[in-house]
């Protein structure tokens, strides 16, 4: 048997959950031929019929296919966990920061700023949350989070003057 295609055992798994191919094409971000065209593949692949094909495109999975969807679950789990091990490797000793935003400030902080600290510091790894401003001042002077002024990004919106801290440095990060 060759290599399977993870694909092919997202596609037999949303079949048996929405128990139609369509539904589970539009799940999948798929049209109804393609879900039918990878639950054969993978069944020839297999050698059994994993899916009942039922009038009106509803599918039901057969006796020889429970146990393989079970194992395909666990074969996607297990994979979504090296992957999540991989990034958390990979971003390990990489800088953090957090930035406690304000509802009022989010609408036109959140569109630019996160992006621009990352095109400018690829290596940084951004945590952003909302948060009220008295929390927001917690945070910042228990060295959790980092707020670089406000005003100079939303001008005239907020009643604070602008404020600087660095999480786990000491340098003005505002500049």
């Amino acid at each position: 048997m060759n290599t399977i295609d993870p694909r092919l055992l997202r596609t037999l798994l949303a079949g048996m959950r929405h128990g139609s191919m369509s539904t589970a094409a539009a799940a999948l971000g798929y049209v109804p031929s393609a879900v039918s065209q990878h639950i054969a593949r993978l069944e020839q692949q297999v050698g059994t019929e994993l899916l009942s094909r039922r009038p009106g495109g509803g599918v039901a999975p057969t006796a020889g296919g429970r146990a393989p969807a079970d194992v395909a679950a666990r074969v996607l789990a297990a994979t979504a966990d090296f992957r999540r091990l991989a990034d958390d490797t990979a971003r390990s000793g990489a800088p953090e920061s957090s930035i406690g935003v304000y509802a009022t400030v989010a609408g036109r902080l959140l569109p630019t700023a996160p992006a621009a600290l990352r095109q400018a510091h690829p290596d940084v790894v951004l945590h952003v949350t909302e948060t009220e401003p008295v929390d927001g001042l917690r945070g910042l002077r228990a060295g959790r989070s980092i707020c670089c002024r406000p005003t100079a990004i939303c001008p005239g919106t907020l009643p604070v003057p602008p404020i600087c801290g660095s999480a786990g440095s000491t340098g003005n990060p505002c500049g």
